[in-house]
């Protein structure tokens, strides 16, 4: 059997080389001479390799398999598999091995739904369990104390993939959810959610809002509420960067509440005529704050909730004046009406910025959406520029 076919799972070409590690992945010849010789359990390794590969790549969705590709995954389960002479002989002691490996990839494919980074490293690792087999099939042949000494190069052979290529792919994989958040949004008539982003792709958005509000690395270890937190998108992002947070995602959408309880954070109730919050360090609103028609008073809530030291967040327009787009239940604000809000409720303005947007993307969002063309005819948003707000609840303020 050529040795491409063997090691097909684990091959790596001169293009993916910057994405494996620097050790030997498995081949043929590598394999064995680590099993003594013994073709038969190299034909095993194979074929389970194989069919592993094979089997990510179905419940992924991330690549089509021809027919040839189903042809072989099921020769190799019903046929190679069985009346391989190695396996046959010892089944009984490598099958709860393998039945161990497909629940640790199952694991490790939760793990990259919601987990957090440390999470994150233990499925880096235990995607690859059934290399658990190779181990086995050393003891087998050669005994502990000669299966330990050669452990080391198995179990390296089946990692081909670096922690920080695996971690930036599954980052780059955490954004929201837009097909789940459109359920709620197409009942308002609205197509494209995210109207103004500060970078080119949302993961570099995310990133300027956290420099934005983590002044001298004050973010870590801080009790976080995203307000019209939408699919958790931004939370995402930010328990990337900040693991060691307590993050809440607030809405009043059943089914976004739902998502940011099935991410692990806490989902929280929220109506923005209505603002109750619970306590927190940092309050984040992306645009949401305009839901509210009374944002004075969701300001204040936020101030009588923040801890001491505690900031408000606040990404939104800058229109020229008050404009309610009724029919989609959004106000816009002249940016100095959201400065007065915060100093009459004892915050002070830490830093303001206008950042660059292209217009573009507002003309995009308003004429995509059939409310806002409808309340405001041309696309309102060429002229309103996108604002980012910082404010700070100081202990003196908070004595006062």
């Amino acid at each position: 059997m050529p040795a491409y076919r063997v090691i097909r799972a684990f091959a790596v070409t001169k293009e993916d080389q910057s994405k494996h590690p620097g050790w030997e992945t498995y081949s043929y010849e590598g394999l064995t001479q680590l099993f003594g010789g013994n073709d038969d359990a190299v034909r095993l390794m194979a074929d389970l390799s194989r069919c592993a590969h094979l089997y990510d790549d179905l419940i992924d969705g991330d690549k089509t398999l021809n027919q040839d590709d189903v042809h072989d995954l099921i020769w190799r389960l019903l046929f190679s598999l069985p009346e391989n002479p190695f396996y046959r002989q010892h089944q009984d002691l490598i099958r709860p091995v393998i039945a161990t490996g497909i629940m640790n990839w199952r694991a490790a494919n939760s793990i990259e739904t919601n987990g957090n980074e440390e999470e994150l490293r233990i499925a880096h690792v235990i995607r690859y369990s059934i290399a658990d087999v190779a181990l086995l099939i050393l003891i087998i042949l050669f005994g502990q104390e000669e299966a330990a000494k050669r452990s080391r190069s198995v179990r390296l052979m089946a990692q081909n993939d670096t922690w920080a290529n695996y971690r930036s792919e599954h980052i780059h994989s955490k954004g929201a959810n837009y097909d789940d958040e459109t359920r709620d949004f197409l009942a308002h008539g609205i197509t494209v959610y995210d109207c103004s982003l500060l970078a080119e792709t949302e993961d570099e958005h995310c990133l300027k809002l956290f420099e934005f509000a983590d002044l001298d690395g004050w973010l870590s270890k801080k009790t976080v509420v995203d307000v019209g937190c939408g699919a958790g998108g931004l939370l995402d992002r930010m328990r990337w960067k900040y693991p060691e947070n307590k993050f809440y995602g607030a809405t009043n959408s059943e089914v976004q509440l739902d998502i940011i309880d099935g991410k692990g954070f806490v989902p929280f109730r929220f109506d923005m005529n209505d603002p109750v919050l619970p306590e927190a360090d940092l309050f984040v609103f992306t645009q949401s704050i305009g839901h509210s028609q009374d944002m004075p008073t969701v300001i204040k809530e936020c101030a009588e909730k923040l801890h001491s030291g505690g900031r408000l967040l606040i990404k939104d327009f800058d229109s020229q004046s008050v404009c309610t787009a009724s029919t989609w239940n959004y106000r816009f604000e002249p940016f100095h009406n959201f400065i007065e809000a915060a100093q009459q409720n004892g915050l002070t303005p830490v830093k303001i910025e206008f950042p660059k947007v292209d217009n573009a993307r507002y003309i995009n969002f308003w004429n995509t959406s059939r409310y806002m063309h409808e309340a405001h005819g041309e696309p309102y948003g060429v002229n309103a520029r996108t604002v980012l707000f910082l404010f700070e609840k100081t202990k003196q303020q908070e004595s006062n």
